[in-house]
């Protein structure tokens, strides 16, 4: 590594791409816990168009968690932290980059150890790539559940069907009433009567 700036840039596209997996992760999780309660209202509450509801709330999950992985980039002493905890270079790449704008006697020293420490560790394993096992099972579960609620009847879909029915014969019955009311406003004035009769 040529200066500490070069090892932070290593370490936060390793942060970031090890992070990005969890996020994902995370989004998966909200979608489907978004669509799994949509689905679980719209048991119980008669929902006009409940799919598309939880369809359009879905992306909203996954753009309010792509925002927070945005926010939640790490700063760079906290990258140099977690490398030194990681990779076993006690506190060398923190002390290194608290010490960078100093010019003392051991300065120079410090930073030089810290490059050649950092050139030889394999800086990406300070974040490795990895899921937990039990945000994968949760999201499998949410997931499962929420796709087989879609899947399966809903109840309320009988109701929705009987009020679509009571409105279209209400709309019918009340064209038929205003026919009828056409016709006898048309029929109830009087005829002319012809003046030679």
């Amino acid at each position: 590594m040529s200066s500490l700036e070069s090892v932070v840039r290593v370490l936060r596209w390793s942060d970031a791409r090890s992070s990005a997996v969890r996020y994902v992760f995370h989004a998966l999780l909200a979608a489907a816990a978004w669509v799994l309660v949509v689905v679980i209202v719209a048991r119980f509450i008669p929902l006009e168009q409940a799919v598309r509801v939880a369809a359009f709330g879905a992306p909203f999950a996954f753009a309010a968690i792509a925002v927070a992985w945005i926010a939640a980039r790490p700063r760079p002493m906290r990258l140099m932290r977690t490398a030194d905890l990681q990779l076993g270079l006690k506190e060398r790449l923190s002390t290194a980059w608290e010490r960078r704008l100093e010019n003392g006697p051991m300065d120079a020293m410090l930073r030089r150890d810290a490059l050649e420490k950092a050139a030889r560790a394999r800086l990406a394993a300070a974040y490795p790539v990895g899921l937990r096992r039990g945000e994968v099972m949760l999201t499998a579960a949410v997931a499962i559940a929420a796709v087989g609620l879609v899947l399966l009847p809903n109840p309320m879909d009988q109701v929705l069907a009987q009020r679509r029915a009571d409105q279209a014969a209400q709309a019918q019955a009340a064209a038929t009433v205003a026919a009828a009311q056409k016709k006898l406003a048309a029929a109830s004035t009087p005829a002319p009567v012809d003046p030679q009769a």
